[in-house]
């Protein structure tokens, strides 16, 4: 199997694949559709990387003819292409199917061992589909936690184009991408968004497990909040069992990323403010040590947690609970149902930012994660109230959600530096700590002031 684009990756682009199939003495092009992209696909689908056949017809080993393509404007689009199309990698793919009854019914097994030939070399893999047949989706789940209990397999959320041209690159984190398509109930939004923060965490996963680059941490602990939002945001609508079942693992989750993140960032910001500003080199080199040392510790628990047999059957045990959801009452139209919840949020902001002047440490934390609230709601609805406007909002926003994160990231500091070092030796960083965050939340009232007289989006 042949996968083809042009330099420009025009077809990636459009959620394209093209493929040309070796069938025994035959070949065969096929136009493939990764889910989520065109106008009738626009749900977020489920865990893994899938593609859907679009058309099909047996073709010569070389050129490119797309009459086969019935859907005129897009066959114009390829042809149009087709002279700047490319090899981008290729497969040979060994596979054998099985049929495996559950307690469910039987379901699907496609095994494929394959060897990808990348422009970096050769890449042996191995990949597991699995498929419903008469037993449906509830074989599908039952079958795929039967091998997760005995293997350490892990989502594949990318093409084989996208892997080619991703191979012998340094991975890059993956940043949220919040999308909502229009046109969609509320139901269906919720499955959209819960999906994409899946999607987020899950790209980030294998740079989590191969270096030590902060932001994948980072990216991981921010999908799992993002998806921990959700499901807050809709759960008035959620079955009661779903929110705080899901609620309870993805925190305990996050919490398993957490020492680890906090660490990075007082590694990469705090201290060298600290020796900046303090000059005290010895003193700052000695927490560095200490902290780096910890820091190693922290990261290796956050790898063999996001690794384990419980990491691997929470996403699928979440991603089998999305599949079969049923609301437990009824939604209004999306456009209603995000206003009011945006007013909520906003409301709860309102409520603490006008008192910031007599917050203490625990209510400023508290003023953090509303305005956190806030945010990943807007982010998620942005679509429905205009993207410009949305975005405008959203800058004042994150303005004001970093500056409460800076307060946040000094009072860890300050926990961080009296666990590192001795009572005595500790004065003079808690002492600039302290005088830091002061300097901060001076600043505050009229940040806030400033972000609560801008117009909201959804008013």
């Amino acid at each position: 199997m042949e996968y083809f684009d042009t330099p420009e990756a025009a077809l990636a682009g459009r959620g394209l694949l093209l493929a040309r199939v070796r069938c025994g003495w035959e070949w065969r092009l096929e136009l493939l559709r990764q889910p989520g992209h065109g106008r009738n696909h626009q749900e977020q689908r489920g865990l893994g990387w899938r593609e859907e056949l679009l058309a099909a017809a047996y073709c010569g080993p070389s050129g490119f003819d797309f009459e086969f393509v019935q859907d005129k404007a897009l066959r114009q689009w390829l042809q149009k292409h087709a002279a700047h199309l490319q090899r981008v990698c290729s497969e040979t793919i060994k596979e054998e199917r099985l049929r495996v009854d559950t307690a469910s019914g039987p379901a699907g097994l496609l095994l494929e061992r394959v060897e990808q030939q990348l422009e970096a070399g050769c890449h042996a893999l191995a990949r597991v589909h699995v498929q419903p047949l008469e037993g449906g989706d509830a074989a599908v789940f039952l079958l795929c936690r039967a091998l997760l209990a005995r293997f350490a397999l892990e989502p594949v959320m990318l093409s084989p184009v996208d892997q080619a041209r991703q191979a012998g690159q340094p991975p890059v984190a993956s940043r949220a991408r919040p999308s909502l398509p229009m046109g969609q109930d509320g139901g269906r939004a919720f499955l959209h968004i819960a999906r994409n923060c899946i999607g987020h965490l899950c790209l980030n996963l294998p740079g989590l497990a191969l270096c030590d680059e902060p932001e994948f941490v980072h990216q991981a602990r921010v999908a799992i909040r993002r998806l921990r939002s959700a499901l807050k945001l809709f759960a008035p609508w959620l079955p009661q069992g779903f929110v705080t079942e899901f609620s309870e693992r993805w925190r305990d989750m996050a919490n398993a990323l957490g020492d680890c993140r906090n660490l990075d960032v007082f590694l990469a910001e705090t201290l060298p403010l600290m020796e900046r500003e303090l000059g005290a080199e010895a003193l700052v080199a000695r927490l560095k040590t200490l902290a780096t040392r910890r820091r190693q510790q922290a990261r290796r628990a956050a790898r063999a947690a996001l690794a384990s047999p419980e990491a691997r059957l929470l996403l699928l045990d979440f991603e089998g609970a999305l599949n079969g959801l049923e609301f437990a009452a009824e939604m209004p139209p999306l456009q209603k149902l995000a206003r009011r919840r945006l007013m909520s949020r906003a409301r709860q902001v309102v409520r603490l930012g006008e008192a910031v002047r007599n917050l203490d440490p625990e209510a400023r934390h508290e003023l953090r994660i509303a305005f956190k609230k806030l945010r990943y709601a807007l982010e998620f609805f942005a679509s429905l109230f205009g993207e410009k406007r949305s975005k405008r909002y959203l800058a004042g926003l994150v303005d004001l959600q970093e500056v409460l994160g800076h307060l946040n990231d000094l009072a860890t500091a300050q926990t961080l530096v009296h666990e590192l070092l001795p009572t005595a030796t500790a004065r003079l960083p808690e002492a600039w700590l302290a005088g830091r965050a002061g300097a901060l939340v001076d600043a505050l009232p009229a940040a806030i002031g400033h972000f609560l007289a801008a117009e909201p989006p959804w008013e």
